[in-house]
């Protein structure tokens, strides 16, 4: 009996937090909130999103820089493909 209640709490958590796709021989559960900021209070949301947007501005500089000729980015290509 202990056991089919747990397996009863197990399954409706998974119904509760993801959508049921039922097919022949085994059911598969999909999240609800793809989106994890869906979840988060207004303010965890705002640093999540500002943290987001920080790391894709550093990125694309760091990309930006790679892809300008040495004469303008001061980056020796080659000696930092030998260091790493």
């Amino acid at each position: 009996l202990e056991q089919k209640i747990k397996e009863y709490q197990n399954k409706s958590l998974l119904e509760k937090n993801f959508v049921p796709y039922n097919f022949h021989l085994y059911t598969d559960y999909n999240p609800q909130n793809i989106n994890i900021n869906e979840e988060l209070t207004a303010p965890q949301r705002r640093l999540a999103e500002g943290f987001l947007y920080t790391q894709a501005f550093m990125i694309s500089t760091v990309v930006a820089l790679w892809m300008m000729p040495e004469s303008i980015s001061k980056w020796d290509k080659d000696s930092l493909k030998k260091n790493h």
